[in-house]
């Protein structure tokens, strides 16, 4: 700044050292890009929703899971469009229980995605105080699609195992009941047999 004086111009200025202020926005950047991965590779997102305002904040994996523009703020309804018909109840409860002051809660769901194609989610969210004393619900959601179609599709083998199992059970039993009536057929058979050679 210039220092209005007499003569030739004077200026005033200081230095400040922001090494330390750089190196902790760089530290959380890393951070920032470290959790972001680690939300990607797990499937899973963070969201807040303050029940007073109503204010929901997503993390970019919510985003994507959901498969809404980022520039879009997520809302109830903006979630319900995306939610499964038969699981629109599910979300009114949750909605209900969240605005009963409850503790948290945790519940799953599936989505129907514009294409057709449904997704399974599981979402746990716990109550807590922002700094304006309001309620609030911290939260993850989780894609757990990949998960819930190998379990549909190990249980549809395990019921297919069974009935091989109770095939097999009633092939053996067929075996083994002809074998228990082919022995004393054999032996009236024989007895028949030298009884005629006999006669």
């Amino acid at each position: 700044a210039r220092i209005p004086l007499d003569g030739p111009p004077s200026f005033t200025g200081y230095l400040r050292d922001i090494m330390e202020r750089k190196q902790w926005e760089q530290e959380l950047r890393q951070s920032e890009a470290f959790l972001s991965e680690g939300q990607r590779l797990s499937r899973t997102g963070s969201f807040s929703w303050c029940l007073a305002t109503g204010d929901i904040m997503w993390s970019d994996q919510v985003y994507r899971i959901f498969e809404f523009d980022q520039a879009v703020p997520g809302t109830l309804e903006l979630i319900a469009t995306r939610v499964h018909p038969e699981d629109l109840p599910l979300l009114y409860h949750m909605g209900q229980l969240a605005q009963g002051a409850a503790d948290g809660f945790e519940y799953e769901h599936r989505l129907q995605m514009p294409d057709g194609s449904v997704k399974y989610l599981h979402l746990v969210a716990h109550a807590t105080q922002n700094q304006h004393d309001q309620l609030e619900y911290i939260g993850a959601v989780q894609d757990i699609t990949k998960r819930r179609l190998a379990e549909m599709a190990l249980s549809e083998v395990r019921s297919e195992l069974a009935h091989v199992v109770r095939v097999a059970s009633l092939g053996a039993l067929t075996a083994s009941i002809a074998h228990e009536v082919n022995q004393p057929l054999s032996g009236i058979l024989t007895n028949a047999s030298t009884c005629l050679r006999m006669l």
